[in-house]
């Protein structure tokens, strides 16, 4: 139960990492069109939030907190805090940072907003990976 659930996490960080990609690769196109392209681009960002980011999102937090539950020893360690509240700043940002920004467009900071949350998402994967000791008393664990 515990390698699914793992399998699933990394996964559905894989999508999140590639849409967020996604959406500054078409962000940058974006500026580059022609009004007349830009509603075709913008429906593409769309579909790809509604159908590969979100469900990312929500596959991250369900698998996360499944994971905390099969293995409650966890929440001993300093670095899956860390990663959750780096977890909820992400989900924060793609909410209303990302979303909002692509709503209202040519008047919204679409790529700053991606940038930071690709930070946020990278900095997650790295307390993930790395697991450093920050506080708690168990720091280790699969």
């Amino acid at each position: 139960m515990t390698r699914l659930l793992k399998f699933a996490h990394i996964v559905a960080t894989i999508g999140l990492v590639g849409s967020l990609g996604l959406f500054a690769a078409l962000a940058m196109w974006l500026q580059r069109v022609p009004a007349v392209d830009a509603p075709s681009v913008l429906q593409a960002m769309s579909w790809c939030f509604t159908r590969v980011t979100l469900p990312s999102v929500a596959l991250l937090w369900i698998t996360g907190l499944l994971a905390l539950a099969v293995r409650p020893a966890l929440l001993d360690s300093g670095w899956v805090w860390a990663k959750m509240i780096l977890g909820m700043a992400l989900a924060g940002l793609v909410f209303i940072g990302i979303w909002g920004a692509l709503e209202r467009f040519p008047e919204g900071s679409l790529v700053t907003w991606l940038g930071v949350g690709g930070a946020v998402g990278l900095a997650g994967a790295a307390f993930g990976v790395w697991r450093p000791r920050l506080w708690g008393r168990n720091n280790s664990g699969s």
